[in-house]
């Protein structure tokens, strides 16, 4: 089994909680790994398409690389590369606030589905700047929690059904924005929820 491995939010990792990467797993689980990581999420430089991709195996490797130059994407863009070199030699600051201020959104978050949710369960998260939310408590159908959150509450996330049925009662909120747009998100939701039920 080739094992494709995606580090890209390893950056965002809560106390107590701590990142392991595959790499450090040991020699026997490198012969098949392709590791992929970039510092878009959290330096928010996707649009220069900056990329590391590690394969520690050197048949594997040669085999992508070839896979790779087939479908025109061998050549990683300069810009991209300089900013992957400035952010890895400059950018410690930068990820020390950006994850305390994700963090805070999330403690206001958990604070606020605690106060005014009270059917709701909020899903502790261990990383990433993206929380879940499960609202089966309110027994809309998945239809209902739809239009809910589109048409009422006028909000655009990621629909727990898109993973499967078992998560098809929850949203994913992306907290990796202002403290204000939080805020508006979820006094949007609250007055949408109001409308149906207290509590």
């Amino acid at each position: 089994v080739i094992i494709m491995d995606d580090e890209i939010h390893c950056d965002f990792v809560y106390a107590p909680h701590r990142f392991t990467s595959f790499m450090t797993l040991g020699e026997k689980y490198r012969k098949n790994l392709v590791l992929y990581h970039s510092p878009s999420k959290t330096f928010n430089v996707a649009g220069l398409q900056p990329a590391n991709i590690i394969i520690p195996d050197r048949d594997l490797r040669r085999k992508y690389r070839k896979a790779d130059a087939a479908a025109g994407y061998s050549q990683g863009s300069i810009m991209g590369q300089v900013a992957v070199k400035s952010c890895y030699t400059k950018g410690d600051e930068w990820v020390k606030e950006l994850v305390d201020y994700i963090a805070g959104n999330i403690a206001y978050v958990r604070d606020f589905v605690k106060k005014n949710f009270s059917r709701a369960t909020f899903v502790e998260p261990e990383g990433t700047y993206l929380v879940w939310i499960d609202f089966s408590g309110y027994g809309f159908t998945d239809e209902e929690l739809e239009h809910l959150i589109t048409d009422e509450a006028k909000l655009w996330l990621d629909s727990g059904k898109i993973f499967g049925k078992a998560t098809s009662q929850f949203e994913r909120f992306n907290m990796a924005c202002p403290r204000s747009i939080v805020e508006k998100a979820f006094n949007q939701l609250k007055a949408a929820l109001d409308n149906h039920v207290q509590g």
